[in-house]
């Protein structure tokens, strides 16, 4: 599997709504859950992305606010002041992979409704817990 290169993304689900929309990761505010909104490329779904100084891990910060990185909050993805809140982001054959720095909890998502919570747990083996993530300007 291979790292991502930094830089600012769009991240969505491999699981459609059923509406058969792609369902992005969301920016809702500082201390709140990230969710899965219809993909629009506003700028609440981009994500920038950087190296984190052990060079294996990375951190996701929302575009729309620098001085937050998504962390871990009660076994959902929420957006917190900055610290050393690291993932490993990984490409495999089915998508991408968002896993802790522990690599014990991968991001996913249980059913692929609309605002959906973007949950941190083990890989229940399923598409929702594959991403893709695309590069933008």
């Amino acid at each position: 599997m291979s790292k991502l290169a930094p830089g600012d993304y769009v991240i969505y689900n491999r699981v459609l709504s059923c509406s058969g929309q792609k369902l992005a990761v969301t920016f809702n505010g500082k201390d709140k859950p990230a969710t899965v909104t219809p993909l629009t490329h506003s700028s609440e779904q981009i994500w920038c992305i950087k190296d984190f100084t052990d060079g294996r891990t990375q951190t996701v910060v929302p575009r729309k606010s620098g001085d937050l990185q998504v962390a871990i909050g009660k076994n959902v993805a929420v957006t917190i002041e900055a610290g050393q809140y690291v993932w490993f982001i990984r490409r495999g054959n089915k998508g991408f992979c968002i896993e802790t720095g522990d690599r014990d909890r991968n991001w996913g998502i249980e059913e692929g409704n609309v605002d959906e919570k973007i949950c941190v747990s083990k890989d229940k083996g399923h598409h929702g817990y594959k991403w893709v993530i695309e590069r933008v300007r």
